[in-house]
Order: structure tokens, then sequence, then C-alpha cells
């Protein structure tokens, strides 16, 4: 075998060689892509959450707030009828 010859070989071996890993990269692409779409998809839902969790938060201070208040008027009431309610106010 001459120099051409195996010039042409080791060419022909490395370009079989790119094939395999641009067919390998290809599929490893295709799974990353596909994670890209499952992690958009968990991004957008974990948004959706945050936001509940938020309004739930402001409804649970408005809701102390109010059972506060209550308290607060069942306090007055006790020392007008002279009847004591065992409840403590919310933290």
């Amino acid at each position: 075998m001459d120099e051409k010859e195996l010039l042409l070989t080791l060419v022909q071996e490395i370009k079989s060689m790119r094939t395999e890993m641009d067919e390998k990269f290809s599929s490893i692409d295709k799974r990353l892509d596909g994670m890209d779409k499952r992690l958009d998809t968990i991004d957008e839902r974990l948004d959706i959450i945050d936001e509940r969790l938020d309004s739930i938060e402001e409804d649970t201070q408005v809701t102390r707030g109010a059972v506060n208040s209550l308290i607060e008027w069942a306090d007055q009431v006790a020392v007008i009828s002279q009847v004591r309610f065992p409840v403590q106010k919310a933290k």
C-alpha cells in the first residue's frame, strides 16, 4: 500500500467516524430537545403554582387580620359582658 492509498484510507475512516459522531450527536440533540420541552412545561407549572401561592399568602394575611379584629372585638365585649372568650390572636 503506497502513501496515497494509505491517506485515502485514513480520510475515508475519518469521514466514517465523523458520520458516526454526527449521528450520535443528532440523537443526543433530540433527547436534549425533549428534555428542554419537559423542563419548559415544568417551569410553566411552577410559575402557576407560585402565582397561586402568592394569592394564598395574601388571603391568609387578610384572614389573619380579620380574625385578630374579631378577637379584639370579643375582648371589648368581654369587658362589658364579663364573659371571657378563650381565644388568642393569630400570629
